[in-house]
């Protein structure tokens, strides 16, 4: 293997069951991909397979080491790892485990296991940090329906955040059952209140639901009443593999996590991408069916397709990635893009460009022998901004007020759980602890209703934000009842929506600086004929950079406008690298002064 010094390593954190389980699978295939044994040595007499280092810690004995730490309260999940085929691959100080479990009460996850497991986690993350020149970009996988996989995550990110501050990114991969009415009422509570109180720690939320994982099972592999969790943590394990491709092999199209944070996330609030991965084929249909760009970037655009319980035909997208893995060309790929544009399947916002962020990997998707999942010559992974997230935060929601308004018993033992854990001192000992120990329930005491409440709204308005289809503004991010200690919650402002009452208005502003394409010309021309010098002025004046830090923000426009469904005017008028920006910045500078001489 070899070295990349540019790459960003990763650190990833299963917590609770489902994310040991889930590890447990991905491990087993980073393994496949990279050549690497059961015992930690390399394959002997095969190549070096992609950069070791943004996954692995390479000791001097020529051992390869998962940066990873397994954490839950029961020690059964971690004990099969530790008696396991990888026991050899992994350290025992990575492996930690309490004595029981959780009881799928977020409340005792929160706090009970506090003293007892949260300073080894931490030191054991400090230690794996510190093998690696920079600080790692935290990966949590877990599951939001269990009382460890939820409230235990959110104490593990809260003393994360207090030890590394703010230089800490974290993602995650959160599991829960979906909206399809098979969930318990304890795993809506546990995600309902993980959503809430962990909002503020994570940077980027890829959330997928077992609902839809097992309609993908019986459409995609055929496994009709035979689908086991086994299958789904086979497929979540190819999802991370393919999210994380970039960073571990090389590629003629570079889409990176880096890429997906600061392209598919235009706001800070929309953090909750839709992920979806095509194909997934039986190992018995292998060679039966070729698959090609074109066929697998419609069938990634399907409802049935997805990982989550969304339907990508009700809305729009905001923005989005697609990431390629195997035997695909450029020509295919934009091929592929601009046939999904002509048929009307993917429709952009109307203050978002409309194109894909791509990425093209040469190593083709591997699965590991005897899953039941064939490994295939070619494959897309869909990362999308997508508006119908909305429903899955307005589903939660209106089950928790309904949860609610019933007085359900199930509340009261998390009630108890939350007065049992602060009378027992849940924080820590160290000097970090104090805000944990002060925070008692969301500052409520045992108040688990009002906690709820609160968290029922910020999704309600989080989903109103996804739905409404308009930029959020700083102004629509605080709620206007934080004067009179009412809950917070996430909406559009008056003015986002009154600047999107007026069609390509932020548009015509772009189009004047850079000529639009035949495919938009039609459209754009008749706004020309009814705007006036003056607001076609100002629209420019708004939409041209300023000073230098908006430089970064033109040259991730100007590079969206290279993208291969824009006309060739755009494309030599838009900069090439970070040389190009004084240029773009003087050329600006010059057209506003060419508007203001005109008006």
């Amino acid at each position: 293997m070899s070295f990349n010094e540019n790459a960003r390593p990763f650190l990833t954190l299963h917590v609770g069951q489902a994310g040991a389980q889930i590890g447990n699978a991905i491990w087993e295939l980073l393994c496949l991909e990279h050549n690497v044994q059961k015992s930690g040595l390399a394959k002997p007499d095969c190549p070096s397979n992609g950069f070791y280092d943004a996954m692995f810690v390479r000791n001097q004995n020529g051992h390869f080491m998962p940066r990873s730490i397994f954490l839950d309260t029961d020690p059964t999940c971690i004990d099969e790892i530790r008696v396991g085929p990888y026991r050899e691959l992994f350290s025992t100080r990575q492996l930690l485990s309490d004595s029981a479990d959780s009881g799928f009460n977020y409340m005792r996850g929160r706090r009970d296991f506090r003293r007892n497991l949260l300073p080894e986690a931490v030191e054991r993350f400090r230690w794996l940090s510190e093998k690696s020149d920079v600080t790692p970009t935290a990966f949590l996988v877990h599951s939001t329906g269990g009382g460890t996989g939820s409230g235990l995550s959110v104490s593990y990110l809260e003393e994360l955040r207090s030890e590394f501050d703010s230089r800490l990114q974290v993602l995650e991969l959160s599991v829960s059952s979906g909206n399809s009415g098979l969930q318990s009422t304890c795993e809506l509570v546990n995600s309902m209140l993980y959503s809430y109180e962990s909002k503020d720690y994570t940077s980027l939320s890829f959330s997928v639901t077992n609902s839809a994982m097992f309609n993908l099972c019986r459409s995609g592999l055929s496994l009709y009443g035979g689908a086991t969790f086994a299958h789904l943590n086979r497929m979540l394990a190819m999802c991370f593999s393919n999210l994380t491709v970039m960073e571990r092999f090389p590629g003629t199209m570079m889409c990176n996590i880096a890429n997906i944070c600061s392209n598919v996330l235009p706001f800070k609030q929309l953090k909750h991408p839709i992920v979806a991965c095509a194909p997934f084929a039986a190992a018995s249909a292998v060679g039966k069916e070729r698959s090609s760009a074109i066929g697998i970037t419609s069938a990634v655009m399907e409802p049935d397709g997805q990982l989550a319980d969304v339907d990508l035909r009700q809305g729009k997208h905001m923005a989005g990635a697609l990431i390629y893995r195997g035997a695909a060309k450029t020509a295919g790929i934009e091929q592929a893009l601009l046939s999904l544009r002509e048929r009307g399947r993917v429709q952009f916002v109307d203050w978002a460009p409309s194109s894909f962020k791509t990425g093209l990997s040469e190593l083709p998707p591997l699965a590991v022998p005897d899953s039941g999942i064939a490994g295939l010559p070619l494959s897309v992974t869909l990362v999308s901004n997508h508006s119908a997230v909305a429903s899955l935060f307005r589903g939660q929601s209106t089950a928790v007020r309904k949860l609610v308004e019933a007085g359900s018993c199930f509340l009261r033992s998390y009630e108890t759980s939350a007065a049992n854990g602060s009378e027992a001192g849940g924080g820590l000992e160290d000097s970090g602890s104090s805000q944990s120990a002060g925070h008692n329930v969301g500052g409520r005491g045992g108040n688990i209703v009002g906690l709820l409440q609160e968290a029922s709204d910020h999704l309600e308005g989080l989903a109103h934000v996804y739905s409404s289809e308009l930029p959020p503004t700083p102004t629509g991010q605080k709620a206007n009842s934080e004067d009179s200690g009412g809950p917070k919650r996430i909406v559009a402002s008056p003015m986002s929506r009154a600047a999107a009452a007026k069609p390509r208005r932020a548009s015509l502003g772009r189009e004047a600086l850079f000529p639009i394409g035949p495919s938009r010309s039609g459209r754009v021309q008749a706004d020309e004929e009814s705007a006036t010098p003056s607001k076609v002025a100002s629209v420019q004046q708004e939409a041209a950079p300023t000073n230098d830090s908006d430089h970064r923000r033109c040259r991730n426009w100007t590079r969206r406008a290279k993208s291969p469904l824009c006309s060739n005017s755009q494309r030599e008028a838009a900069p090439t690298n970070d040389s190009d920006h004084r240029r773009c910045r003087n050329w600006t500078r010059r057209a506003k002064r060419q508007w203001a001489l005109q008006k």
